[in-house]
């Protein structure tokens, strides 16, 4: 049985190909361990050439930001997560390594600007203002910054207490907890207890939550889960300004 999922090497497909030229697809199908549905899916994923060039940028350093306008794609945050995927399944049939972009011969300090930290918190106050979730890829899309900047941004705006380190609620999760306040339930009184740490502009994970509320770790992981689900806490990934307005 083949491994759900991941991608098959080009020696692999190789062999398939060579393999269909001389059996009906059904066998050879049956023989890998796939239907023949997913076979024909994975030879046309595998006849995509984009690969080839998304890693190719890549190793010379390009940002998806930049590889998106090379290949003519939209320039967003959902274009930037398909090619980070289309590169995953390259390096995967080529047997490479994943093209890490260089490292700067500067310090960390020196990698983010007062400007730029500036123009994040201000992207993060407006999307917020019309309920739209941001992530990395967002910022860095928005603002034409790279990953790295906004990464090494964001870690200093949470060491400077600006964006909220912990489980974040909605503004939906907010007005959710003002009607569940007298429920014992462990879903229900997670959400109370982050709501209320967040309105102490404190940090709730976890950790801190098994501290606090009378029930098991897998409890109120699983709450966490649904309440995510719900729409009541914001997704991993998500920011959010530790005083937002």
């Amino acid at each position: 049985m083949t491994t759900a999922g991941k991608s098959w090497s080009f020696e692999k497909i190789a062999s398939v190909q060579a393999a269909l030229r001389s059996r009906p697809l059904s066998a050879v199908a049956a023989e890998m361990g796939c239907s023949p549905a997913n076979l024909r899916r994975r030879l046309a994923v595998a006849d995509d050439s984009s690969g080839k060039q998304v890693y190719e940028l890549r190793l010379a350093g390009m940002e998806f930001r930049d590889i998106a306008v090379e290949l003519g794609l939209p320039v967003e945050p959902a274009t930037a997560r398909r090619l980070y995927m289309r590169l995953v399944r390259y390096c995967e049939r080529a047997g490479v390594e994943y093209p890490q972009p260089p490292k700067p011969a500067t310090s960390p300090r020196s990698w983010f600007k007062e400007s730029d930290l500036r123009r994040i918190v201000a992207l993060l106050e407006e999307r917020a203002a019309r309920l739209e979730a941001t992530d990395n890829w967002c910022i860095s899309f928005t603002l034409s910054l790279s990953l790295r900047e906004v990464k090494t941004g964001i870690a200093e705006l949470r060491r400077r207490g600006i964006i909220a380190s912990g489980i974040v609620p909605t503004t939906a999760g907010v007005e959710e907890a003002t009607l569940r306040q007298n429920s014992a339930t462990a879903m229900d009184r997670v959400l109370c207890a982050i709501v209320e740490a967040r309105k102490r502009n404190e940090d709730e994970s976890l950790a801190t939550l098994c501290d606090k509320l009378p029930f098991s770790r897998s409890t109120i992981n699983l709450s966490i889960v649904r309440l995510r689900d719900d729409g009541y806490l914001l997704r991993r990934g998500h920011l959010a300004l530790r005083n937002a307005r």
